[in-house]
């Protein structure tokens, strides 16, 4: 990798690292179309910072525009990737949670209680009263 891959590298990170707080953030307030226009963003820059990798040959380059992995720069872009999984991991468990919580409040309104009066979609998408029927109901 020559010096200015790695600075493009570095700057990607950074956006990386900010586009990460920026959906926990989306998340937090649960801003669906944030988060969205957020996973565009991140894919791309993800995608970009996975072209890049050390030469293995500098046949091209001199020792000068080579970045070697003792550079400051190449430990900053180490640091930041460090710091984005992190941040990404942060966001997986908030997007469980979330996922956890929503699956407990339709089993809630699934519960068996003939006196129900929640209607809640069934797994073909018909709207059917909270709680199972007897037979006799169904007919």
């Amino acid at each position: 990798m020559d010096r200015k891959e790695l600075l493009e590298a570095v700057g990607s990170a950074n956006r990386l690292y900010q586009l990460l707080n920026d959906e926990f953030e989306a998340l937090k307030q649960q801003n669906l179309d944030l988060f969205e226009r957020i996973q565009k963003e991140k894919v791309e820059i993800i995608h970009r910072l996975s072209t890049f990798s050390p030469k293995k040959d500098n046949q091209n380059f001199s020792d000068n525009q080579i970045a070697h992995p003792a550079d400051a720069e190449w430990d900053e872009l180490m640091e930041l990737m460090k710091a984005c999984k992190e941040l990404h991991l942060r966001n997986e468990i908030l997007i469980n949670r979330k996922l956890d919580a929503t699956k407990g409040a339709l089993q809630a309104l699934h519960l068996e209680e003939p006196t129900s009066s929640v209607e809640v979609y069934d797994r073909l998408g018909k709207i059917s009263r909270g709680g199972k029927k007897s037979g006799y109901e169904e007919v």
